[in-house]
């Protein structure tokens, strides 16, 4: 294919598909001229089409499909330091770049992570962001291999002379590095979230709430109020996809320093949007805070808007905290009439009698509520 160069690139693309199916490191050298030659001709597709002012046709047609997917696939699947080696090479590559760091980042989280036992459905697993903090706050000087060598390539694309191209690849670099132990580096964070884009920066963020980092809630907020602001133009931004895109920054805000701080900023959205079905991919994360104060925002939360009391996502993740204080607020709670909805049982008589036995230091006062009369 190489050689003749006649070969279409779905069919060199193909031999990538293969190799991902048989990783081995020897492939690694033709992987990385068939790669090669794809970007090329893909480079040369697009300058045509660009040319031609994007009209049909044939260069069209070919700028439009990037087989990039399926050597990051290859090379994901061949882990070895030669792998190492060659994705090193490609950070910097415009139509490349962004996957060669996912590359390096999936092999350190296959070497250093379990697969973890809880799957989220089109979700994010919060579930070792406690661990992750506390590891960070005992070594917050560590780092990985795979982190410097990204954010190395991060910090040559964003120059005084960068171009905006280049800019946006950094971010690009940064937001899968970020996910990695990466040390301290707030003052290349600060420089990353100032050029990431409105719809780039959530995840940006994300990523460092995962890898243990405490992000900062005025970062959050004006997140929130860019993405209301521009929805005053565009609405469809609060519509497609049932308004995923303000969710993503919602859904931040229980790994902020002080969570019960971001209830202003709650209470400042649109009535639509303050709805608890609206909150819910937010509710939900709230049991995985490490914030000491994220039980008390939630109820607190509830104690705002009583529509969360009767909302299945506010339940679930009240008894989820698991603790003394937490089972106080509830009995609390239903003592006072505010958990009347039957339609998950955290009303009934056995769940409550349940979950006052689980912690025999509550009051007394509490333990000998008359629970049949719920």
């Amino acid at each position: 294919m190489l050689t003749t160069g006649d070969a279409r690139r779905s069919e060199m693309a193909a031999v990538a598909g293969l190799a991902e199916s048989a990783p081995d490191p020897t492939l690694l050298p033709v992987l990385g001229k068939l790669l090669d030659e794809e970007l090329r001709r893909y480079r040369g597709f697009r300058a045509e089409a660009e040319e031609a002012r994007w009209q049909h046709g044939p260069a069209l047609n070919e700028a439009r499909t990037l087989y990039a997917g399926l050597y990051y696939r290859a090379f994901a699947a061949i882990r070895s330091p030669q792998t190492v080696a060659m994705m090193k090479g490609y950070l910097t590559d415009p139509h490349f770049g962004e996957l060669a760091a996912q590359v390096l980042a999936e092999h350190w989280r296959i070497a250093n992570e379990p697969p973890s036992a809880h799957y989220v459905l089109g979700g994010v697993d919060f579930s070792r962001v406690r661990d992750k903090r506390k590891a960070r706050a005992l070594a917050p000087y560590s780092t990985s291999t795979e982190a410097e060598i990204i954010f190395a390539a991060a910090e040559r694309l964003t120059t005084e002379e960068a171009t905006d191209e280049q800019k946006r690849l950094a971010v690009a670099l940064g937001t899968v590095a970020s996910r990695l132990p990466h040390g301290q580096r707030s003052d290349m964070i600060v420089r990353l979230i100032a050029l990431a884009s409105r719809r780039k920066r959530p995840r940006l963020l994300l990523n460092l709430v995962l890898s243990g980092v405490d992000i900062d809630l005025e970062v959050v907020a004006a997140g929130i109020r860019e993405t209301l602001e521009a929805a005053k133009t565009d609405a469809w931004i609060l519509v497609q996809s049932d308004g995923y895109e303000l969710k993503e920054w919602l859904r931040l805000l229980p790994f902020v320093g002080r969570v019960i701080d971001t209830l202003p900023v709650l209470c400042a959205m649109p009535l639509a949007q303050r709805k608890p079905g609206f909150l819910a991919a937010m509710i939900d994360s709230f049991p995985y805070s490490p914030a000491s104060d994220a039980e008390e925002a939630l109820f607190s939360l509830a104690e705002e808007d009583h529509r969360f009391y009767a909302d299945h996502h506010w339940r679930r993740a009240v008894m989820r905290f698991g603790t003394a204080s937490s089972a106080y607020r509830i009995i609390e709670v239903a003592v006072r009439g505010h958990l009347a909805d039957e339609s998950d049982g955290l009303d009934s008589a056995d769940a409550l009698a349940n979950l006052i036995a689980s912690f025999p230091g509550l009051p007394p006062s509490i333990r000998t509520l008359p629970l049949g009369a719920f």
